[in-house]
């Protein structure tokens, strides 16, 4: 279960290690009229930014265009922590950064193309802000903090929400 004191002094850290722990979330362009569509990422704990590699053709990178505001929504492997950040996404055109984030997945996902043949384009996102809730993890921990909410009011156990502005 996640610490929830520990989701209450520091949040930060908590995203953080969500976003290294989690491979893939929900991200979305919101002005662009698109669902929110499933992308694995490579989250870069000294900076806090996640890098995406997307084909050049999708619809996730023309809606991207030259920057646009973006939303991912993280949901942990253990549904104890989930996070909804907002912040720019932007097209990076780096080769080099490109073949070190590719790995055997994107190759597939690329039809077994290398990094250079493959029309891949990078898109670093850069969140400002995240929402956070941690609860517990056990369901029999929750169940019963649940009943001890309801029998005297004190909801603290259940979990804890926080909306948090990241370093930049």
């Amino acid at each position: 279960m996640p610490d929830l004191d520990r989701a209450r002094e520091a949040p930060q850290a908590l995203v953080f290690d969500t976003l290294s722990a989690t491979k893939a979330g929900m991200l979305w362009v919101p002005r662009s009229g698109q669902h929110p569509q499933p992308m694995a990422h490579h989250f870069d704990s000294d900076t806090g930014e996640l890098w995406y590699i997307a084909d050049r053709m999708s619809d996730l990178v023309a809606a991207v265009g030259q920057g646009a505001e973006a939303r991912l929504t993280i949901v942990s492997d253990a549904e104890d922590v989930h996070l909804s950040l907002l912040g720019p996404l932007v097209q990076i055109d780096n080769p080099e950064r490109l073949r070190t984030l590719w790995g055997p997945m994107t190759g597939a996902y690329f039809a077994g193309k290398s990094p250079d043949e493959s029309g891949a384009i990078l898109l670093r996102y850069s969140p400002r802000e995240v929402a956070l809730w941690a609860s517990p993890r056990n369901p029999v921990v929750f169940a019963l903090n649940a009943l001890r909410a309801q029998a005297s009011g004190d909801t603290e156990a259940l979990g804890y929400h926080t909306v948090i502005t990241l370093a930049a």
